[in-house]
């Protein structure tokens, strides 16, 4: 395994919800959260060590419970976890900005 940390945070929370409305009513009302028509919520913030570096949090009410965590590099991730034999989908999302998803891991 490398040295260098692979995963550097989380990217998102998916909250499993038989009613994701009422659960994103709940969580504006009795939390604050500026939970959106939708479901999901964003949460802004800066680096510690690098107050220039901006980035997000996304908080999603789904019937999945898959975290995402935030890498540094998603491709060097992603070819490391292939050479310890991880399999799962091959995919990789491209989203607004600059944002990637990668494949989820197959676990049995």
């Amino acid at each position: 395994m490398s040295q260098s940390p692979r995963v550097t945070g989380i990217g998102g929370v998916f909250v499993k919800a038989r009613d994701g409305a009422s659960l994103g009513e709940w969580y504006r009302s009795h939390l604050g959260i500026d939970v959106q028509e939708g479901g999901w919520a964003v949460f802004r913030w800066r680096e510690h060590q690098d107050p220039a570096h901006a980035g997000t949090t996304v908080l999603s009410m789904r019937a999945a419970e898959l975290p995402d965590y935030r890498v540094a590099d998603l491709d060097a991730v992603l070819a490391a976890l292939r050479r310890e034999g991880v399999t799962g989908d091959e995919g990789v999302e491209e989203t607004a900005g600059s944002a990637r998803a990668g494949p989820r891991p197959a676990l049995s």
